[in-house]
Order: structure tokens, then C-alpha cells, then sequence
């Protein structure tokens, strides 16, 4: 048995300031920018959240570079304790508790009820459209729901940037097929035909996103979860 283990707290905030640069200086609105660590760190069991906590925090920050303005050059401070994580630098003050499970930008909706719920889902949204997030998942309890969000997506993407749409179940063994495709065939089948047509490079046809509308039940939840934790999306 293999046991899992996450790495000690110093390791975490500096791995955490690394990628946080470097994902900065990813960014066309960032030239460069350098990071400097304070406090103590308190390691979190699942790392996974301080890669959520990443991007959100990359994208709260380059929105506070003006539009239109050249590339900037950041020079931020990093602390981390108490389980919080604040960003203080480049015009903003942010902090954040690292359990969270949403994003949401001030400027993107409410912080109560129904607008609460519509300013986290914007938020991602506009993180899948403008890159910051791949991909953005969204569950949704009903259809009336599921309809929701597809007429939020609409109104992020726009008028003429309508994202690609596919729709499937998958609640058995029979629907695998509209997942991975023929399993027998070389090529890319289902969904990750779909998803490559969107996400390829070397594409010849380019759109400006997807959108996925799968209906499952347990069993295809499970499926879903593999295919998104394999990095196959």
C-alpha cells in the first residue's frame, strides 16, 4: 500500500510563490514578476486546492493591470497563515482561505443568495474564455439549471463567439463509447474528438470554446472524474 502524503508547509508556499510568477509571466499583460515570501506556512492535505487557489489568484491580479496598457511588472508579497493565503501588490489586496470550492471576482456579480451563485459562475466562465482555466466544470442539480448556465455562457462569450456544443449521457457501460470512442480505432472518438477540435493547435477550423452538456448519474460521474483527473481533457 502506497501511502500519500502532502509536502511540508515550506515547501508548499514556495512551490505555491514559483508558479504563481511563473503563471503571471505567462500572461500577455505581465512582463515580469517577482515574488516575495513572508509568514510561516501551514501545509493543506490536498494540493489540488492551492492550484484552484493559483488561478483564481492569477486572474484577480491581471485584472488590475489596466486594459490597453503595456506589459506590466509586478512586485508582489506573498503571506500565508492561518490557513489564508493574501496577495498584497499591483494595485490589489486579496486574501483568500484556501478551502474555498468557487471563485469570484468583485466585479463579476453579488455576494448574497442568486447573485452570489451567478457572480462564481461568471467568474469562471470568463476564466475558461479568457484562458485562465481548462477546463471549467459547472454541476448542475436540474435541467432549469443546466439552462442557466448555458444562457450565462451565451451572454460571457457574446454575440458571433458562440462556443462548439456537445451533449450526451452517461450512465453505463453502454455510453462509454460517447466518452473515449471506439476503443479498437487509433483516432480520437466521443468526446475527445470534440474536445481535440477545440483545444488542438493544429487545428484547421478554430472556435472560440466548448461547452459540454453531459447528463449522468453516479456511475457517470465517476467516468467524468477519471477523464478530467488523467489530464485527458
Amino acid at each position: 500500500r502506497i501511502a500519500m502524503a502532502s509536502p511540508p508547509g515550506d515547501t508548499q508556499r514556495e512551490w505555491f510563490a514559483r508558479k504563481l510568477a511563473a503563471a503571471l509571466e505567462a500572461r500577455p499583460e505581465v512582463r515580469s514578476a517577482r515574488i516575495a515570501l513572508t509568514a510561516t506556512c501551514p501545509p493543506v492535505a490536498d494540493m489540488r486546492l492551492l492550484e484552484r487557489m493559483l488561478s483564481w489568484a492569477v486572474y484577480f491580479i491581471t485584472r488590475q493591470v489596466p486594459a490597453g496598457a503595456p506589459p506590466a511588472d509586478l512586485a508582489l508579497a506573498v503571506r500565508w497563515e492561518k490557513g489564508r493565503i493574501a496577495v498584497a501588490g499591483a494595485g490589489t489586496d486579496l486574501a483568500f482561505a484556501v478551502d474555498k470550492n468557487y471563485f469570484l471576482h468583485p466585479g463579476d456579480g453579488g455576494h448574497a443568495g442568486d447573485a452570489l451563485r451567478e457572480g462564481c459562475l461568471r467568474t469562471v466562465l470568463t476564466m475558461v474564455r479568457e484562458r485562465y482555466l481548462a477546463p471549467g466544470v459547472v454541476v448542475c442539480r436540474t435541467p432549469e439549471q443546466a439552462g442557466d448556465v448555458t444562457a450565462l455562457v451565451a451572454d460571457v462569450w457574446g454575440a458571433g463567439e458562440t462556443p462548439a456544443r456537445a451533449e450526451l449521457e452517461v450512465k453505463g457501460e453502454e455510453d462509454l463509447h460517447a466518452v473515449f470512442g471506439d476503443s479498437s480505432s487509433a483516432s480520437l472518438g466521443g468526446i475527445l474528438k470534440f474536445i481535440d477540435t477545440i483545444t488542438n493547435p493544429r487545428q484547421t477550423t478554430t472556435t472560440p470554446g466548448g461547452l459540454i452538456v453531459l447528463h449522468v448519474n453516479e456511475y457517470g460521474q465517476y467516468v467524468m472524474r477519471e477523464l478530467l483527473e488523467s489530464g485527458s481533457s
